[in-house]
């Protein structure tokens, strides 16, 4: 049985190792990608307590809106430290809408901004 010398550095196995480690890289960044997908999706709870959204201010920090029987809480969540912000009956505030920034306003932003390249 003859024995063959293969380079060690040939185009072929250079490639193998490259497609391979795109392949492993690639199912890398896929499961992390499912992993923050299933995290975002929160079981609703039937029970006396419910998680009704959540919203992060920050990376550690976030509030909170929980729902115990007809009472609603607003809790601000920070490492170390829980606290009760508001608590309030029935439901959700409605959002309203933004009301249009009036000309006074831009007008008078303009005259701000004027003055402070005047002054140096």
């Amino acid at each position: 049985m003859a024995v063959q010398h293969v380079e060690p550095l040939s185009l072929g196995s250079v490639f193998s190792v490259m497609l391979g480690l795109a392949l492993v890289l690639a199912l890398l960044f896929a499961a992390a990608w499912l992993v923050r997908r299933l995290q975002r999706v929160q079981p609703r709870s039937e029970g006396a307590i419910q998680l009704v959204a959540q919203l992060p201010v920050g990376i550690k920090e976030r509030l909170l809106v929980v729902r115990v029987g007809d009472e609603n809480v607003l809790i601000g969540v920070a490492p170390g430290q829980i606290r009760s912000l508001h608590v309030w009956q029935g439901g959700l505030p409605a959002d309203e809408p933004a009301q249009p920034v009036g000309p006074a306003f831009l007008d008078h932003l303009k005259t701000l901004m004027a003055e402070r390249r005047i002054k140096p």
